[in-house]
């Protein structure tokens, strides 16, 4: 009973998860109004637990080698910081990565607790960070540019269209909740599994369960920063965007030896995606400041979140609460 009490701080992680979530994998969907908000955190629920039952298990292992804590306790401290965290930078609208923010707050809380910090390991974070939106970047560059050759080519009807859309932003949604499932949710799944003497299995249900309640409560401000502040998009293009970034969450999870198997920004890439597109259509539209913003968030909010874990872990281990 005792572990359930210490799992709630993966409960409230998991919700704050949510609510920024739906916003990168469905945001472009919900803010075209191609998909209603209900339906798309139902299907998110269902693939981000099948990815955490049947994704890839690279990343997971992976995972493992960054986690130092040594009682529940401390995964409980952690788990609540990491959330006051995300739900901080949901609230302004920033389409942020749980993985990047975990990453950093396990680098912070291992600092202060006397734990291994693998400077190198956070330098392959980094270029990765660094990397999935370039990739995605250049992925919605070309198959933007090969789709509006084929449509040129091959015109469909404005209904047809409208139904095709629909439909394959439903599949590439889903591909993405599947990925971040298996590729981003270790990050609040594993530090569990590592401490807590409970079933993996009723671990991860719990979480993903937390996770679906977080998308129904999902935050429109990041919704409306990946389908508004940035770049106007349409229809086909917010389709382009979502697959650009369900495939470099695809590459990143299936431990290519040219891209480590770790968690990875869902947000950052589709907004590299969002920008493939903008450079495809000559640049206009894309909304320099807001871009900015965003971009400076990737740098900052890994680093907050470890001050954050470091300053607290240093006041809890000084009064002997760790």
């Amino acid at each position: 009973m005792i572990a359930f009490v210490f799992l709630l701080g993966g409960f409230i992680l998991a919700l704050s998860f949510g609510r920024n979530i739906l916003g990168n994998v469905f945001g472009s969907a919900i803010g075209t109004n191609m998909l209603p908000l209900k339906l798309c955190a139902v299907l998110m629920g269902i693939f981000v637990m099948l990815g955490a039952f049947c994704g890839s298990g690279e990343v997971a292992q992976n995972m493992v080698r960054y986690i130092h804590f040594t009682s529940p306790f401390q995964v409980f401290y952690f788990s609540i910081l990491l959330s006051l965290v995300i739900f901080l930078l949901t609230y302004f609208g920033l389409p942020l990565s749980v993985a990047q923010l975990g990453m950093g707050a396990l680098a912070g809380w291992n600092l202060a607790s006397g734990g291994l910090v693998q400077f190198s390991d956070i330098l392959n974070l980094v270029k990765a960070w660094i990397f999935s939106p370039l990739i995605a970047g250049v992925i919605a560059f070309y198959a933007f540019l090969f789709l509006r050759c084929y449509l040129k080519v091959h015109p469909i009807a404005l209904l047809r269209r409208d139904l095709w859309v629909r439909f394959h932003m439903i599949w590439i949604g889903c591909l993405m909740a599947y990925m971040i499932g298996g590729n981003n949710l270790s990050v609040i799944i594993q530090p569990f599994v590592y401490i807590l003497n409970l079933p993996i299995l009723i671990i991860k249900i719990s979480i993903c369960l937390f996770v679906f309640v977080g998308c129904l409560l999902a935050s429109h401000r990041v919704v409306r920063t990946v389908s508004y502040d940035l770049f106007p998009l349409s229809p086909l293009e917010a389709m382009i965007a979502s697959f650009s970034a369900a495939m470099t969450l695809f590459l990143f999870s299936q431990n290519i030896p040219f891209l480590p198997a770790i968690p990875v920004s869902s947000g950052a890439s589709l907004i590299g995606g969002i920008v493939g597109i903008s450079m495809a259509k000559g640049g206009y539209g894309l909304k320099i400041k807001s871009l900015i913003w965003v971009a400076c968030s990737w740098m900052w909010a890994p680093f907050l979140s470890g001050l954050t874990c470091y300053i607290f872990a240093t006041i809890l281990r000084t009064g002997g609460f760790l």
